[in-house]
């Protein structure tokens, strides 16, 4: 499973160490990290430069408690939701779960948005190469490379 973290407001460094830990205390075990990126917001732009990093985990836990827990967090660290992609002190984000391909009103798996965002395809490059997008079966890897160029991931 990988899951993206992302803060612009305050410590961002602190708040995304904090959720990583708060996720070990709760069932969730970290595997291994991508670098932390500073990054420009998308979607909403009017608001502070991103840092986000991914990390990989592994977890008895299904899909619908990894949601309850991260949300818990990011409510446990202050994230107020006004604007929808607006400025926040952290983000967790669900960005895959194995092989799963799940929609509903609350979450969907693969991330909606995993294949758009550069950063995110470099995080998760970084931490495995080999990964595929479960709803075409494409490698990450060929993704990266026919949207974003051919840049170095590692």
């Amino acid at each position: 499973m990988f899951i993206g973290l992302g803060s612009n407001l305050g410590d961002r460094e602190q708040y995304i160490a904090s959720a990583k830990m708060k996720m070990t205390e709760s069932g969730i075990t970290l595997l291994k990290e991508s670098l932390i990126e500073e990054t420009d917001p998308v979607e909403y732009t009017a608001q502070p430069k991103f840092l986000n990093q991914v990390v990989a985990v592994s977890t008895t836990l299904d899909h619908m408690s990894v949601l309850r827990i991260t949300r818990g967090i990011e409510n446990d660290l202050g994230r107020v939701r006004v604007i929808d992609k607006g400025p926040r002190t952290i983000d967790i984000d669900i960005l895959l779960y194995d092989d799963m391909v799940y929609s509903d009103d609350d979450l969907t798996i693969p991330h909606y948005a995993i294949c758009d965002r550069d950063f995110v395809l470099r995080h998760i490059l970084q931490i495995d190469d080999s990964v595929r997008d479960p709803r075409c079966g494409r490698q990450l890897r060929e993704v990266y490379n026919e949207k974003f160029g051919n840049q170095n991931n590692q």
